[in-house]
């Protein structure tokens, strides 16, 4: 990730296509959190879930289901009740995460031709730099919600194994916070061009699925960079709204803008000091 003296850089992609609302993130100081069932990738936070029925037995299985089994039926049953179980945990687990999350996400490439044109409606946004001191990434590992966290990019499907009766290790921090990770921060290799960290909060049952708005500190904010084809109006409500940014929480932002180079295909941000590619 971009780094110098003592900050991480991380870069968000922002669209005015949908109006001018978008720069809450600069008028109101907050960071939008979204439900992962709403994002464009229709796998994200869905696993293959192995649970390990080594302890599952009859005595236990009666319990959960508050009746007996003849014995005989259990020997025959046995592992079609396995299956049925585990399907509808692995379904219900599923759905809870995805349900009670919402995520925020961050770039380390901020000239990414491909992601200004995704994510920054075709170069017309703009990008948001922010900057996090490294000591953030020793001091809180384990508090998901504190920075931004890296993206696993692989080939493979993930599969995370589970204890079948798993509820009983909720209050094991280490063991859901490996889980969450694993839930939350692996995807296909085919999106490694996005270079994703995601910061993730909870959803209480009155936020819902709906965007989630959440403040954050004014001084991670180090830069904004404007799209190169940004209209005028655009880029002038921008300034204004930096102005008033730096006035009120008493920073200096600055904002660049983003230039094609000549002689390849690529993007710099002339005069930016970690962005001047010339």
């Amino acid at each position: 990730m971009p780094s110098c003296d003592d900050y991480y850089y991380f870069y968000k992609y922002v669209s005015l296509e949908k109006g001018l609302g978008a720069l809450g993130i600069i008028n109101d100081c907050t960071l939008g959190y979204n439900n992962p069932v709403n994002f464009n990738d229709p796998y994200d936070c869905m696993h293959a879930i192995d649970l390990d029925f080594t302890t599952f037995n009859k005595e236990k299985f009666e319990i959960i289901a508050d009746g007996k089994i003849k014995a005989t039926n259990w020997i025959k049953k046995k592992n079609q009740i396995q299956a049925d179980l585990k399907k509808q945990i692995c379904k219900d687990l599923t759905k809870d995460i995805r349900k009670h999350v919402a995520v925020t996400c961050f770039s380390t490439d901020p000239l990414n031709i491909l992601m200004w044109s995704h994510y920054a409606d075709n170069h017309k946004g703009f990008l948001v730099e922010f900057k996090f001191p490294k000591e953030y990434f020793h001091a809180s590992f384990l508090h998901l919600k504190n920075f931004p966290l890296p993206v696993r990019y692989t080939d493979e499907f993930p599969s995370i194994k589970l204890e079948w009766d798993f509820v009983k290790s909720r209050h094991n921090s280490s063991i859901w916070v490996n889980f969450s990770n694993k839930m939350l921060l692996t995807k296909a290799k085919c999106w490694g061009y996005e270079n994703e960290f995601r910061m993730i909060t909870d959803i209480n049952k009155h936020e819902g699925n709906s965007l989630i708005l959440k403040a954050f500190n004014p001084e991670l904010i180090s830069s904004l960079i404007i799209g190169s084809k940004i209209s005028k109006d655009h880029q002038n409500a921008i300034n204004l709204s930096v102005g008033n940014f730096n006035k009120k929480h008493g920073v200096n932002i600055k904002v660049y803008n983003s230039e094609l180079m000549e002689s390849k295909f690529a993007l710099t941000v002339p005069k930016h000091p970690r962005l001047d590619m010339k």
